[in-house]
């Protein structure tokens, strides 16, 4: 090859990578543009499905939120909302074909209460490619200035380019460009020719701009937690059988709320509300699931070795007659077909150790959200533990009241609690499948 034709290559290669570099990267804004309004902005989207997106809010400030339709938003694209559950809001943009974006795509809007200014509390958002593949997507928050008096320079002019009122929201308006703050997430997985891969992290990314720079802002809830007005009662285990207790532990936990949206909850969950005295056959019930569920895995109990396939049965309305959209979080898609009628089975890999992994399930107007029944091996937890059998769990029971430190912290955090009960219970219902039926008759433990 002649000098020329290398110099040729190498000037080729370096305007292909500052073009690369000058790329906008995908990203949500969502930006205070009035009070008790959001504009929500997006940035290069291109070739996608599906947009999730889930946004926390501060319900004693903040009431009867509604999302409107934002004008770069195409006609034909699907928008999902669900606004039932007080400081929760969900908004889902699908369409059958690829979904190419910028600017304004929708308008949030809330009734102010109270004396404190409402403010937004967290976010989280994925995308699904048209070819399947889910990734996090970054979001960038700004919450509303406090009051300052109207004039040249305030914050309410800097706000709205200078004219003291609010922002047009027929714009895609917005000085903060949303910035992933972690790359290479779980639940991401890079395919050739993916312009997503790596460019998003965990379901967390998310970047805020508060009103004070000084001021603490509240924690937001982690992927998966129940808000207050979606967690159940909380079960009574020592003044009823544990087959009663196991029913009254799994009831429905699985909410059905407007915009046809299903959410079930985490197996882990039901382990942390769990109180009063527990046996073995108790903790081996609370991973019975919920009669009429419309996802169910095998194996019931799956163990994250990075080996072991989850097979999931989707049952859909047989009303739907289109192919659903189907993503995973901490976990990566092998398969999917269509049974019988309404019936899908996707096979899974949950990666390696973790202990969180999610499918949902888009159709029509509709989402369906499970988490799958996962657990690290105990031989990949820091804490020791004893043997997988009738013997073990019960020693595992007793060692949990011992005064001090007690053995058997499986997960290393310096606490024996429901998280270590979770992780040894679901490792002796993988090694054994018939220890469905637990110990009739092994120790207890109380919590009280």
């Amino acid at each position: 090859m002649g000098s020329r034709s290398v110099a040729q290559l190498l000037i080729i290669g370096l305007i292909l990578v500052c073009w690369l570099e000058s790329a906008p990267a995908a990203g949500i804004t969502i930006k205070a543009a009035g009070e008790g309004i959001y504009g929500i902005d997006v940035a290069a989207l291109d070739d996608i499905a599906v947009v999730d997106l889930e946004v926390g809010y501060d319900a004693l400030s903040f009431d009867a939120p509604r999302i409107e339709r934002g004008t770069a938003l195409p006609s034909d694209v699907s928008l999902i909302t669900n606004t039932a559950i007080p400081g929760e809001l969900r908004m889902i943009l699908k369409r059958s074909r690829a979904i190419t974006a910028s600017g304004r795509i929708a308008v949030l809007r809330f009734q102010p209460i109270g004396e404190t200014p409402g403010r937004l509390l967290s976010a989280h958002a994925r995308l699904i490619t048209t070819k399947g593949v889910s990734h996090a997507l970054p979001v960038g928050v700004v919450n509303a200035q406090p009051k300052p008096s109207v004039g040249p320079g305030s914050i309410t002019d800097k706000i709205s380019g200078g004219t003291g009122s609010p922002s047009p929201l027929d714009t895609a308006a917005g000085d903060m460009t949303p910035s992933p703050v972690a790359s290479g997430g779980s639940g991401s997985r890079n395919t050739p020719g993916d312009r997503y891969a790596g460019r998003g992290g965990a379901d967390a990314t998310v970047t805020f701009a508060d009103s004070s720079p000084g001021e603490a802002k509240p924690a937001a809830a982690p992927p998966g937690s129940p808000s207050p007005a979606a967690t159940p009662a909380v079960p009574d285990m020592a003044s009823q059988p544990a087959e009663q207790a196991a029913t009254r532990a799994t009831a429905d936990q699985a909410r059905a709320v407007p915009a046809q949206t299903i959410v079930y909850g985490r197996v882990l969950d039901r382990f942390r509300d769990a109180r009063g005295e527990i046996s073995a056959a108790a903790l081996v019930a609370l991973f019975t699931p919920l009669a009429g569920q419309k996802v169910t895995q095998q194996p019931q109990v799956a163990i994250s070795d990075g080996r072991t396939v989850v097979t999931l049965m989707v049952e859909l309305p047989r009303s739907f007659e289109g192919t659903p959209v189907f993503a995973v979080t901490s976990a990566k898609t092998l398969s999917w077909e269509q049974g019988g009628e309404g019936t899908w089975m996707v096979r899974v890999l949950p990666d390696i150790d973790t202990l969180d992994a999610e499918f949902v399930v888009y159709f029509g107007e509709s989402l369906i959200q499970y988490p799958l029944v996962v657990a690290p091996a105990l031989t990949r937890l820091p804490g020791g533990a004893p043997a997988l059998d009738e013997a073990g769990f019960a020693l595992f029971l007793k060692e949990r009241a011992r005064d001090g430190k007690p053995r058997f912290d499986l997960n290393g955090d310096g606490t024996r609690d429901y998280r270590d009960d979770y992780l040894f219970t679901a490792n002796f219902i993988a090694r054994g499948r018939q220890t469905a039926g637990a110990p009739a008759q092994s120790p207890t433990r109380s919590d009280n």
